[in-house]
């Protein structure tokens, strides 16, 4: 029995996963994903911060406002 395919597309879907949790413990509900074939955003459906996912082989990384802030609706004005 061979070990799984790891491929770019399941790590991409690994750091979104990981990006989702990581903003709903903010109480942030993310929208759908705008994807490049290097990164992909996502905003909260309630405040507007937004998160991304950078995909890179040497550093991979997820950023944004929705981690850094707890969802309600005056987040947005607190960044802009």
């Amino acid at each position: 029995m061979s070990a799984p395919k790891i491929t770019t597309s399941s790590q991409f879907e690994v750091l979104k996963r990981i990006a989702v949790f990581s903003a709903a413990l903010r109480g942030h509900e993310l929208a759908g994903w705008l994807e490049t074939p290097e990164s992909a955003t996502a905003a909260c459906a309630v405040c507007g911060l937004s998160i991304t996912v950078r995909l890179s082989l040497w550093e991979p990384r997820i950023d944004g406002g929705a981690l850094e802030i707890v969802c309600t609706a005056e987040s947005h004005d607190k960044v802009a």
